[in-house]
């Protein structure tokens, strides 16, 4: 009898094995985030993110900032982000407080609330990201910054 397992329990397992799934799906599957890692920064972008998974209710991105680069202060309307920081380290800024970020490092990010990151200059800053619900990357705002 074929068993479905808990999302989990596959998420637990997602640095054990597998291959890369479709970016939709309903199904279990596993999956090792250092297989995902060869995949370059596109040249001349400072960040980029690669879904591992998507489902309505929330998905799963290995995010990646090139080293010294930043992504600039935004904030999601309506998503959720929590993010697990793989490789790297840098400083993140959530509204009014700068994180110091390394690996081991849980960040949550609640919908509506400004956050920039920026990486050390020794080495690119991995995370893998959870947003609730499902990211589809246009629920990204920028804020400009203030000043005359």
């Amino acid at each position: 009898m074929r068993r479905r397992l808990p999302l989990s329990v596959v998420l637990l397992l997602a640095g054990c094995a597998g291959s890369v799934p479709p970016p939709e799906t309903d199904r279990p599957f596993a999956n090792r985030i250092d297989d995902l890692a060869g995949e370059p920064i596109p040249e001349g972008e400072a960040f980029s993110v690669h879904t591992i998974f998507s489902a309505p209710a929330l998905s799963a991105h290995l995010t990646r900032i090139r080293a010294g680069a930043a992504l600039a202060p935004h904030f999601h309307e309506s998503h959720d982000e929590t993010v697990y920081v793989l490789s790297g380290s840098g400083d993140m800024r959530i509204e009014d407080t700068t994180w110091r970020v390394e690996p081991g490092t849980v960040i949550h990010i609640p919908r509506g609330t400004v956050h920039s990151v920026e990486a050390d200059e020794g080495g690119e800053l991995r995370g893998y990201a959870i947003f609730t619900p499902a990211f589809d990357g246009r629920d990204r705002q920028f804020v400009k910054p203030e000043g005359p």
